[in-house]
Parts: C-alpha cells; sequence; structure tokens
C-alpha cells in the first residue's frame, strides 16, 4: 500500500511539473525522418543549339574538364553526374551552406552561382533549404527547391 501512494505522488508531482515547464523554451527528440540534402542541378549547354557541352556521349568537352570550387570548401566539391535520363543529363552539386560556386568548363570563361541556405526553423530540429540562387548575379530562383535546376549557356 505505502509503495503504491508513493508510485502515485510520485506520478502525481511528475505531472505537475511537466504542466509547470515552459514548452515553447524546449525542444523534444526530433523526428527520425529521412530529409535530404539541398543539391544544385548543373546543366551546361551551347546557347545556339542548346546541346549539352560535356555529359552527352558526342560532347566536346569531358566532365574531367569540368573545374568547381566554394567559398566555404574551396576545390574540395564533391560532384556527382546523374543520366538517369539520357536526355537530360546533369551535375549534381551538394550545398549545405550559403555559398558561392565557380564553375569553369576547359578555357570556357568562369561563371559563379551563389546558393542562399535557410533553415525553416531555427529553434527546434533545423531543415536547411535553398533561400535563393543568383547565376552571374541574376536571379534564377526565390524560393527554390531543395534540387533547383540551373542552366549555363555558351
Amino acid at each position: 500500500m505505502r509503495t503504491k501512494a508513493l508510485f502515485i505522488l510520485m506520478l502525481g508531482g511528475m505531472t505537475i511539473m511537466s504542466c509547470k515547464t515552459n514548452v515553447t523554451s524546449k525542444c523534444g527528440p526530433c523526428p527520425l525522418i529521412a530529409f535530404f540534402a539541398p543539391y544544385i542541378n548543373l546543366r551546361i549547354v551551347d546557347k545556339t543549339t542548346g546541346a549539352d557541352l560535356f555529359l552527352s556521349p558526342n560532347s566536346t568537352y569531358k566532365l574531367s574538364d569540368l573545374k568547381v570550387s566554394s567559398s566555404v570548401d574551396g576545390d574540395n566539391i564533391n560532384v556527382m553526374v546523374d543520366s538517369t535520363d539520357k536526355n537530360n543529363r546533369f551535375v549534381k552539386i551538394l550545398a549545405t551552406a550559403t555559398q558561392t560556386f565557380t564553375i569553369k568548363l576547359a578555357s570556357l570563361s568562369a561563371n559563379s552561382i551563389r546558393v542562399v541556405m535557410k533553415t525553416d526553423s531555427p529553434k527546434c530540429c533545423p531543415i536547411i533549404k535553398v533561400s535563393s540562387i543568383l547565376l552571374d548575379a541574376a536571379p534564377v530562383c526565390s524560393p527554390c527547391s531543395n534540387s533547383e535546376a540551373v542552366t549555363i549557356k555558351k
């Protein structure tokens, strides 16, 4: 009987304490949901024909001709090729922070892609999203999706 009364008293005390806690200042556990990191889908095409300059089989340039650097990570950029759709191939560049990417294809002039990131919930369980993208200081999108396409015409 004594343990039952102690248990009820303890349960009641915990309930009262939890009701008096300011829930707006504390975060619960973040949900176990897989969030995909934001990527920039990059294509470099001929400005007159629209033909892909380095990802199609008969392209003028090779993937090794592409140089990508970042204002945050320097030359240590992970670039992946998405070739699932043979008529619409592109390079995926991971963007996890606000930064400027410099894109150079062989001897062609360099381009800059400015990616501005934001978090949708800064206090609890923040999710990084792409706020805006600028290609050579011209807006591409605002707001943007987490896999926005950027096409450079050369």
